[in-house]
């Protein structure tokens, strides 16, 4: 059998997904997951939640369109940094090109979006903790029927992991 193949934010190192989930690359800079409702009991209620959310431990964030846009500038930017390196002029010219279509996007959609991020973990790294937070924020779409979500992850900002020790 195949060992699992799991997805970290190469920012912070958590895991956000992995090849379980339906995945497919989106907007030529993303990678969409899709995540089904799930209901879990807490405290004798029925509580909703997405199963990659509760299995990843991503946790709904609440951010203004200003908080969204200056976290974005931020990531983008150490993004960029890390995925120049070895590049020609024009794989980093399109590499801004689609991740700015896309940040302007869901910047435009703003209010059809929820956005994600992974929780910190007793004992994990805080890459800057002290000054920017560089986890990734993962905007996610409610399908019309609201029992399916798209989370999108940020193509270039994953690191794919092999889980031998989690065989399929």
């Amino acid at each position: 059998r195949d060992g699992v193949t799991e997805y970290s934010d190469s920012m912070s190192g958590g895991f956000l997904f992995n090849n379980r989930y339906k995945m497919e690359r989106a907007h030529h800079c993303m990678v969409a997951v899709q995540s089904k409702l799930v209901f879990s009991m807490d405290s004798n209620s029925t509580v909703p939640d997405l199963d990659l959310a509760k299995e990843f431990s991503l946790e709904l964030c609440s951010l203004t369109v200003h908080e969204y846009r200056t976290h974005l500038r931020d990531y983008l930017k150490k993004l960029y940094v890390r995925y120049e390196g070895g590049k020609n002029e024009d794989q980093l010219l399109r590499f801004h090109f689609v991740t700015q279509s896309y940040a302007r996007h869901v910047l435009a959609n703003f209010p059809a979006y929820s956005f994600y991020r992974r929780m910190w973990k007793d004992g994990e790294r805080r890459e800057n903790s002290t000054r920017v937070d560089f986890r990734m924020v993962i905007p996610c779409m409610w399908d019309e029927k609201g029992c399916q979500a798209t989370f999108y992850f940020w193509e270039h900002g994953l690191q794919p992991t092999l889980d031998n020790h989690n065989l399929s």
